[in-house]
């Protein structure tokens, strides 16, 4: 591998790990790594053994960004049960506000049938 080719190839390793394509960073690595002439090519080989730290690092923010949309996952769960259960709070509340309602309307005019015979 010459070295325009082997600085084109570091760029584009460099763009997969930028937008968090963990791995597809790694393959590609794993392919540039066997491209090397190992004995000739040591220098590469070390400038290339720096990015595996920056692929450690992706992943590691990937899996950091994976709990972080568990959690906010289980949070919005919480919150829709939690409101389904104000809801249906609402619902009995208002049931029980419209029996006594009617419990109060029967009980007038049955006080006012009762006023008129008396």
């Amino acid at each position: 591998m010459n070295d325009f080719e082997f600085a084109q190839a570091l760029i584009s390793l460099d763009n997969l790990i930028k937008s968090d394509r963990v791995r597809e960073a790694e393959i590609f690595f794993e392919e540039i790594k066997q491209k090397l002439d190992l004995p000739l090519d040591d220098e590469k080989l070390t400038r290339l053994e720096s990015y595996r730290e920056k692929i450690l690092q992706a992943r590691e923010r990937q899996s950091g960004k994976d709990e972080v949309n568990y959690s906010q996952n289980e949070l919005i769960q919480l919150v829709i049960k939690e409101q389904r259960l104000q809801f249906h709070v609402m619902k009995d509340i208002l049931w029980y506000l419209k029996f006594f309602f009617w419990v109060l309307v029967i009980s007038l005019i049955l006080a006012v049938l009762l006023a008129l015979l008396s």
